[in-house]
């Protein structure tokens, strides 16, 4: 007797999102790569293959778009996602960041505090020393002798670092500029705007010192 032969279904595995997202994507590319050959070979030269250029172009332009839409139509899920939890991890990141803020300005304060200290105590023995020197000048001229100069010790300045179990932290000089008047500030500290001057030349500006304007054509398609 025969034995019945058990049919077994063949397995499949899933794609890959990344290679799913290719193959949807490669079902409208089309042959581009013959597109592109296509653009490299032709030859303008008169109006019929000026037409046949400028249609293979519009081609081009429309698969483009085609091709855009469907990235962001692969893509949507995922951003909303990603902006889903960048939303929600901001709501504790936010709270966090109110941690350290406050513990810096408070801490800045203090930190300078001791700073202000260091000085006042570094101007009294100034003083000092000064008061001394004068005193031992005085003296030595009445004795016709020269007189010793007095050597200020400056107290170390304070430690930047504050160290913790967790590691440590420090202030450091961070020298920055901030405009408060823009019309006093030096030329050569001034940059041209870029989007200021082109703004003035579509509204029909031909002639800045400086800059050159001159008619670029461009061309617009439409499908």
């Amino acid at each position: 007797m025969e034995q019945a032969i058990k049919w077994k279904p063949k397995k499949t595995t899933a794609l890959d999102p990344v290679d799913k997202a290719k193959r949807s994507i490669e079902a409208i590319a089309g042959n581009v790569n013959t597109m592109v050959d296509s653009a490299k070979a032709i030859i303008i030269s008169d109006d019929k293959t000026q037409v046949d250029a400028n249609s293979l172009a519009a081609i081009a332009k429309k698969l483009n778009k085609d091709i855009e839409d469907r990235r962001k139509e692969i893509i949507k899920p995922s951003q909303e996602f990603v902006k889903k939890v960048n939303a929600f991890a901001k709501i504790f990141t936010e709270k966090l960041k109110l941690v350290w803020t406050e513990i810096d300005r408070k801490d800045y304060a203090y930190h300078s505090q001791k700073e202000l200290e260091r000085r006042k105590q570094e101007e009294l023995i100034r003083k000092a020393n000064e008061k001394l020197q004068k005193d031992l000048d005085k003296e030595a001229k009445k004795s016709g002798v020269e007189a010793p100069q007095v050597k200020a010790k400056p107290l170390p300045k304070q430690d930047q670092t504050i160290r913790t179990e967790q590691g440590t932290a420090y202030w450091r000089d961070n020298w920055i500029g901030e405009i408060t008047d823009p019309d006093q500030v030096p030329v050569e500290y001034c940059s041209p705007d870029q989007k200021k001057i082109n703004a003035a030349v579509k509204q029909g500006i031909r002639e800045i010192p400086g800059v050159l304007i001159e008619n670029r054509k461009i061309k617009t398609y439409r499908t």
